[in-house]
């Protein structure tokens, strides 16, 4: 019984680090994709207003 439940004690904590590794790596890639997206809009304005 201890065996099994340190096994899923370990899974579970497992999880939630790997959960939490995946939240912040979504985060951060969307922000860099979003700053582009924002970057290049800004220049093709600024083209515009030339």
């Amino acid at each position: 019984m201890k065996f099994i439940a340190a096994t899923l004690v370990s899974v579970g904590g497992a999880t939630v680090i790997i959960l939490g590794l995946a939240k912040w790596f979504g985060d951060f890639i969307s922000k860099r994709l979003l700053d582009n997206y924002k970057n290049k809009h800004e220049n093709d304005l600024e083209g515009i207003k030339k």
